[in-house]
């Protein structure tokens, strides 16, 4: 299985909602004991065109009757539940991929939109609030962190001002079950000769575009590009969804299995310089709210004058057995049937 892990502040969207979740069947019957867990939308922002929406997902256990304790619920996700509308949370854990790698959503008409990003989170704080905190003084932060096989070789490209990069796609996966792919590019450097130097385009991005091959296992680390309304990047051919793919500026890369036996260069020493923060602060002003609204009705925690538990019905997997932070996949509400 490959390794991965994300950490992000963001800025919760809503108050966060505690609910439980019944694994059911076609009939709507139900396959098991109903699980606790806290759902909070969140929102990662760099400046009004990178944002990245996440609804991320606090598990608690499985509850065995209808006035279950704090300690039954899980008390990992019943603080989850105190968060409200404006905090400021590090949150750490994983991003939740589908079985084809599909971030998408199909509404009834057939249409294909980009889904919200989803992540089980095993660890999360309270860093302050949107009123208390100068984000101007302290843009948020986030890190990513994962395996992935290479998908196609990486290539050299330029932009429009001449800036040098390297990209490629990168396959991360759990299992045949669950699998995400990635837009990876490395940045070099605004060259302003007609043949560069290595050193004069970026020493990391020329050894990326000349070493990344197709099937290559990599270990990455970098953060999410983000875009303007939060979501997935999409890829279509007429009008047909074809792929969908996250964006990930690469900081640190390193080739831990090579597909052929073939001699790859050592990584250039600029590649192993420290990691460094690359938020920019934007006035809180235009720092967009994008609400993330939860497809599944949100109960009220169960009390003593409560007959029974809430069912919701839904088509999240069930985790496989009731720990204080359990890997599921909530995307899977997304496939299609």
């Amino acid at each position: 299985m490959l390794q991965q892990q994300i950490t992000i502040e963001g800025i919760a969207q809503e108050d966060a909602a505690p609910q439980y979740h019944v694994r059911t069947d076609k009939q709507g019957r139900a396959l098991g004991r109903p699980h606790f867990y806290t759902e909070i939308p969140v929102c990662w922002t760099k400046d009004p065109d990178h944002n990245i929406v996440i609804s991320a997902f606090v598990w608690g256990n499985e509850v065995a009757n209808d006035n279950p304790t704090a300690e039954e619920m899980g008390l990992f996700a019943l603080r989850a539940a105190e968060i409200k509308k404006g905090d400021i949370l590090l949150l750490t854990g994983r991003l939740c991929g589908t079985a084809d790698g599909m971030l998408t959503f199909v509404d009834p008409q057939k249409v294909t939109t980009a889904a919200d990003l989803q992540m089980t989170v095993q660890g999360f704080a309270v860093t302050g609030n949107t009123n208390a905190r100068s984000l101007d003084l302290h843009p948020l932060q986030q890190i990513v962190f994962f395996e992935a096989f290479v998908g196609a070789d990486a290539k050299a490209d330029y932009t429009k001002n001449n800036t040098f990069l390297a990209k490629f796609t990168a396959c991360w996966s759990k299992g045949p079950e669950e699998k995400l792919w990635f837009d990876a590019t490395v940045w070099g450097k605004k060259v302003t000769s007609d043949k560069p130097t290595a050193e004069e385009a970026g020493s990391f991005a020329v050894w990326t575009a000349e070493n990344v091959k197709e099937g290559d296992k990599v270990l990455l680390i970098g953060r999410l590009a983000g875009s303007k309304d939060g979501r997935v990047s999409l890829y279509t051919k007429g009008r047909e969804v074809r792929a969908s793919y996250l964006d990930v500026t690469i900081n640190s890369l390193s080739i831990t299995e090579k597909k052929a036996n073939r001699v790859v260069k050592p990584v250039p020493a600029e590649a192993d310089t420290p990691l460094k923060a690359t938020a920019i602060p934007v006035a809180l002003s235009t720092r967009p709210a994008v609400p993330v609204v939860s497809s599944t009705p949100r109960p009220v925690l169960p009390t003593s004058n409560k007959p029974a538990v809430p069912v919701v019905r839904s088509n999240l997997p069930l985790p496989p057995s009731p720990k204080a932070v359990v890997e599921t996949n909530p995307f899977a509400k997304f496939k299609k049937s």
